[in-house]
């Protein structure tokens, strides 16, 4: 080989060496993190006296739009949605058909429909302001939107402000004024002229800012507010119980139950196969404390897939629902052993049909003793032993397989239960010394709530407060503490109603939780703030 044609050689890998180094993603260097920022507007942020039908956004960087439709919002709202189109790599233009109202100031809430090209940063707490008029208003009102039943924060959902003396009927028309509730359930609404208003809030399923679904949950204050009132305000939302029963939820679980959740308490839900009318069905139906939520056991699963129901309720129809399951039910029927008051009682996750006491195995501290037998406790899934147990007594129940069998012909596998003394024990007791705010009068019936991290509610009905109410045998781990204001007395939270200006019944939530270790007693005060 000569030497030009080594040296062709070498530039050639000189330039593939090159090319290379020049596609590599660049090394090092702090991510970044930072949302675009205005740069400039045509016409200027803040401008007085606007009549013009479109705006202009030029940003610090290169942008893009995303779920504008959904996340650009502009208060007051307008009659039509606005168009918003790219202009030049940096640029955003917005313009809109029609005049805007006269004296009257418009937010442009940016959010998060811009964000740039690189790592999707948003341009969070972006505003444009204009004002139609000579200036620029500034009152606004502030607060919290919070879950009515669980007191938990509600994101994301709209908060209305309708002026007082307006012929705009809240919640039925676009408001004067609105924002969105920030992911603490925050909100603020700015640029507000001055003035009384109707505050309000509404989940809205369908993006038009009015309560017309029967799935939309809605909030309201009972009084007016004035615009540039520093206090903040909290809404609670709910959701309407319907004129009508209706489904809510539905799910075909593991070990092929049936799961409804009704939108309210149901005192004669019936249930009609369409599809099997020669072979009817029997139901085991299990009903939460409120009647809202039911699982319904069948009595054959064979050819059940895929079938057809209707659901009633005193007579009259409200849907029609099919029986999919998602998974493969588990052959063998699981128990669990709990201890209630000194009796052993055994909760097995589908209802069981028979048991076979002579694949029981009974000891009591370490000796054989003859079995009592078992008893249905509450429904075909709790079975109680018969007799009790002494505290200081240990004892095993060993269930061989077989020993008991459920609806579906499914038994269990070779289970033990073990009993009363343990080192160290293994229940605890809560104490709870309830009472109302010194300033605050709250007025009974209450509904009482010990809620564990996993397993089932306990609910105590209380008179009055305050109260010293507890509870023996319980596991151990992590409790919270709900108290609901019962004002009609019907043993249930019960929701409000905006026709008629009923407010949901008011829950506290106690922000402590109480830690229960096993062999604890433990005393807890709650003194409840609304």
């Amino acid at each position: 080989m000569g030497m030009r044609s080594i040296g062709r050689l070498m530039l050639l890998a000189a330039v593939l060496a090159t090319g290379c180094a020049q596609v590599r993603e660049p090394q090092g260097g702090a991510k970044d993190e930072v949302g675009p920022a205005l740069k400039g507007t045509l016409p200027p942020n803040g401008t007085v006296r606007f009549t013009g039908s479109r705006i202009l956004l030029r940003f610090d960087e290169r942008v893009k739009l995303d779920r504008v439709q959904e996340r650009l919002l502009i208060s007051p709202p307008l009659a039509r949605s606005p168009e918003v189109r790219m202009g030049r790599g940096d640029e955003v233009a917005i313009e809109w058909k029609g005049s805007l109202d006269p004296n009257t100031t418009y937010v442009f809430n940016i959010g998060d429909a811009v964000v740039d090209i690189t790592e999707n940063n948003p341009a969070a707490g972006l505003a444009y302001v204009l004002s139609t008029g000579d200036h620029i208003d500034s009152a606004s009102v502030h607060g919290t939107l919070t879950d009515a039943f669980t007191g938990a924060a509600v994101p994301r959902a709209l908060v209305l402000a309708y002026a007082v003396g307006d012929t705009v009927k809240p919640l039925v028309h676009r408001p004067s004024f609105f924002t969105r509730t920030d992911a603490e359930g925050r909100f603020r609404i700015a640029y507000m002229r001055p003035g009384a208003y109707h505050l309000a809030a509404l989940n809205d399923r369908n993006a038009n800012y009015r309560y017309d679904l029967p799935n939309e949950e809605v909030a309201f204050l009972d009084s007016t507010v004035a615009a540039g009132d520093s206090r903040p305000f909290a809404l609670r939302l709910f959701r309407e119980l319907p004129a009508t029963q209706q489904l809510v939820e539905m799910r075909v679980m593991d070990d092929r139950s049936w799961r409804l959740v009704l939108a309210k308490h149901s005192d004669s839900l019936s249930i009609r196969q369409i599809d099997r009318v020669d072979d009817p069905l029997t139901w085991y139906p299990e009903w939460n404390t409120t009647r809202d939520t039911v699982q319904l056991w069948p009595s054959d699963t064979t050819l059940l897939v895929g079938q057809r129901f209707e659901l009633s309720e005193r007579g009259s129809v409200f849907d029609t629902i099919t029986y999919r399951p998602l998974k493969r039910m588990p052959f063998h029927v699981a128990l669990e052993g709990v201890e209630a008051q000194g009796r052993l009682e055994l909760v097995a996750t589908r209802p069981l049909a028979a048991f076979d006491s002579t694949k029981a195995v009974f000891t009591v501290d370490s000796a054989v003793v003859p079995f009592a037998g078992m008893i249905v406790a509450d429904s075909l899934r709790r079975f109680r032993v018969e007799g009790s147990v002494p505290k200081e007594a240990s004892t095993t129940l060993l269930l061989l397989p077989g020993a008991f069998t459920d609806i579906y012909n499914g038994t269990n596998d070779t289970l033990r239960f073990s009993w009363g003394s343990r080192t160290p024990p293994a229940l605890g007791q809560l104490r709870l010394k309830l009472r109302s705010d010194s300033l605050v009068h709250l007025s009974g019936p209450f509904l009482l709530q010990l809620i564990p991290a996993q397993g089932s509610v306990r609910e105590l009905r209380i008179a009055e407060l305050p109260a010293n109410p507890s509870w023996s045998d319980l596991p151990a781990g992590e409790y919270r503490l709900k108290l609901v204001e019962d004002r009609n007395g019907d043993g249930r939270w019960t929701t409000g109603r905006l026709d008629t200006g009923l407010q949901p019944e008011r829950v506290h939530v106690d922000p402590d939780k109480a830690a229960l270790r096993s062999g604890w007693e433990v005393e807890v005060e709650w003194v409840v703030t609304p």
